[in-house]
């Protein structure tokens, strides 16, 4: 359903209609919009498709929301920052929660894991009778059918391709919940340290070149200019891999093609997921061939979401990732700050 406003002829001038719903206007998020309508406000939630693909329409505030539960970690950091985190009784996924609040409860039995393998726990998620599910529609196959009881919220965040897209999501959380002056004030702070931030970079004028991917079985995968870490990348002062590519979706690259691509590159960045810092042969799955381009053994970064929150509070924290990726890229501009997110390899 696309959000549009509509007008109307009366008495031979047009003019706007009183009772159509209008956009309250975004900074930077595309994938969800808050609307008015008199008194009255509601939340649109879109998918891939954009504004004709809408998957979740919400009053604002939503019902009784005394008992949330949520099927995505990422989800968390946001209720946690309105200061809901008692209110959460089931999570998915608490191998993958860094949150200490959330870990806690886990291990008290307070809040319940509803995601086992990678299905959905019906039973225990009945049981628990929350008010809210906060859902998310990628990997949908393997939860359906929709849950029947609780109000079910479709949740984008991860198609914006903008850190400050994905961290402005705060506001549809804070709508939702009734909290929407806290949630505005939490992101126009986030805002702010945003462009303090990208004035460290003022002057600069060399952009060195970076890729960012995973590795994995021999195979490797780069994040298409298209993403929010090519956006991350360029907001750092760099320049990205894949600058004139459009489409969303990442590409893979054979050995061959990722060693020639390696020679050509200043720096290349790897998603992993360790117990420990990774070290060259880490970043690179193993593959010892790799090793002598200086784009890794000089130039290579990480991120590790098995010791850092990088899927969870790292969304409400982008200018501390831009911060940790223009230390990466420009490391003289940052020099006293502390990576938290974004590292360089052990050299």
């Amino acid at each position: 359903m696309p959000a549009v406003l509509l007008y109307a002829c009366t008495s031979g001038h047009q003019g706007p209609v009183l009772d159509e719903w209008r956009d309250v206007p975004n900074s930077h998020a595309r994938c969800f919009t808050i609307q008015s309508r008199g008194q009255q406000k509601r939340i649109l939630v879109f998918g891939p498709g954009g504004r004709t693909d809408t998957l979740s329409t919400i009053p604002v505030p939503a019902k009784a929301h005394a008992r949330i539960a949520t099927l995505s970690t990422t989800h968390v950091p946001y209720l946690m920052a309105l200061g809901l985190g008692e209110r959460v009784v089931g999570v998915a996924h608490r191998g993958a929660i860094r949150e200490p609040f959330i870990a806690n409860g886990l291990a008290k039995g307070l809040i319940t894991d509803l995601v086992s393998g990678e299905r959905l726990d019906r039973e225990a998620l009945m049981g628990l009778q929350p008010d809210l599910l906060f859902d998310q529609p990628f990997g949908r196959s393997d939860l359906m059918p929709r849950v029947e009881g609780p109000l079910q919220i479709m949740v984008t965040e991860y198609l914006e391709e903008h850190a400050l897209g994905r961290a402005e999501w705060i506001r549809a959380f804070g709508a939702i919940m009734g909290r929407e002056a806290q949630a505005d004030s939490i992101y126009t702070s986030i805002e702010t340290r945003y462009e303090v931030a990208l004035q460290l970079l003022e002057g600069v004028r060399d952009r060195p070149t970076a890729f960012y991917g995973s590795a994995w079985d021999g195979r490797f995968h780069g994040a298409s200019g298209k993403s929010y870490m090519a956006q991350l990348i360029r907001d750092a002062g760099g320049t990205y891999w894949m600058e004139g590519d459009g489409t969303p979706e990442s590409v893979p690259l054979g050995l061959e093609a990722f060693l020639a691509l390696a020679d050509t590159l200043d720096h290349i960045g790897m998603a992993v997921s360790l117990d420990h810092p990774p070290d060259a042969l880490d970043l690179v799955g193993g593959e010892r061939r790799l090793i002598p381009a200086q784009s890794i053994a000089h130039g290579g970064f990480y991120g590790n979401s098995g010791t850092s929150d990088l899927f969870g509070r790292a969304l409400l924290e982008p200018d501390v990732v831009l911060l940790d990726l223009i230390k990466v890229l420009h490391p003289e501009r940052a020099q006293d700050h502390t990576p938290r997110y974004f590292h360089r390899i052990v050299q």
